[in-house]
C-alpha cells in the first residue's frame, strides 16, 4: 500500500507530482492546482488463478482471484475497517474487481471502476506458461521481463501505453471532486504509476 498526500508550500499551492521543492522533482501530474489535499492507499489484487500457473497475465480477464486472493481481500477489509475512504478505484478487469469488491463490502461511498487502470496488453503472450513464452518467444520475452519500454507488438509499445493511462489514472483520482482518501486497487498499473519514466518514484508520494 502507499499513502499519496498533497502538501502545501510557500506559494499556498498544491500540486501533484511533486513539484516544489524536491531534488529530480517531476512537474505536476495533472497540471492543474488542487483545492485540498488528497490520500491515495495502493493496493495490488489478491492471488490469481494465473499467478498460481505461473502464466502471463496481462490485459486477460480470464485470470480470476482466487480463494486465497480472496483471503486476501478479506484482511485488507478487515485491515482497514476502521479507516474511512471517500471512493474506491479498481481496474474493471476480473482480478482486481473481485478484489476491489470484498475490500469495499459494506461501504456505501463510490466504487469506481476506471478502463485507464487496466493493465498492458500483451498480445499473444497473455495466457502462456512463462516457461512456454519464454522457449517459443524468445526475443519478444526477454524483451517484455528485461527491457519493457522496448518490447512491441505490430508496431505498438504496449508499456509505454500502460505509462499513458497511469498518467490518465493520476488525473481522474486527483481531480475528482469527492475522494479526499480513496483506495486504488490494481497491480501492474500500480508499478507503473509509482516507479515509471514521467512518473514521481516511490519516495516522491
Amino acid at each position: 500500500m502507499m499513502h499519496f498526500t498533497t502538501k502545501k508550500f510557500q506559494n499556498d499551492g498544491s500540486m501533484t507530482g511533486g513539484a516544489f521543492d524536491f531534488e529530480r522533482a517531476t512537474t505536476s501530474l495533472s497540471n492543474q492546482s488542487l483545492s485540498s489535499s488528497k490520500k491515495v492507499t495502493l493496493a495490488r489484487h489478491g492471488l490469481s488463478s494465473w499467478n498460481e500457473e505461473s502464466k502471463v497475465q496481462g490485459s486477460s480477464n480470464l485470470s480470476i482471484l482466487t480463494e486465497t486472493g480472496v483471503r486476501q481481500a478479506e484482511r485488507y477489509r478487515k485491515a482497514w475497517a476502521n479507516i474511512y475512504f471517500d471512493e474506491c478505484f479498481s481496474s474493471p478487469i476480473s482480478r482486481a474487481k473481485s478484489t476491489a469488491e470484498v475490500i469495499w463490502q459494506g461501504r456505501e461511498e463510490p466504487l469506481v471502476f476506471l478502463d485507464s487502470l487496466k493493465e498492458a496488453h500483451l498480445f499473444f503472450l497473455e495466457g502462456m506458461k512463462n516457461v512456454d513464452a519464454k522457449e517459443r518467444y524468445p526475443k519478444e520475452y526477454t524483451t517484455w521481463r528485461e527491457d519493457p519500454a522496448n518490447f512491441y507488438v505490430n508496431g505498438v509499445y504496449p508499456i509505454r501505453k500502460l505509462w499513458a493511462m497511469a498518467r490518465e489514472a493520476w488525473r481522474e483520482m486527483l481531480l475528482s471532486p469527492d475522494g479526499l482518501e480513496s483506495i486504488l486497487d490494481s497491480h501492474a498499473m500500480v508499478k507503473q504509476m509509482t516507479s515509471k519514466p514521467g512518473m514521481a518514484s516511490r519516495s516522491r508520494w
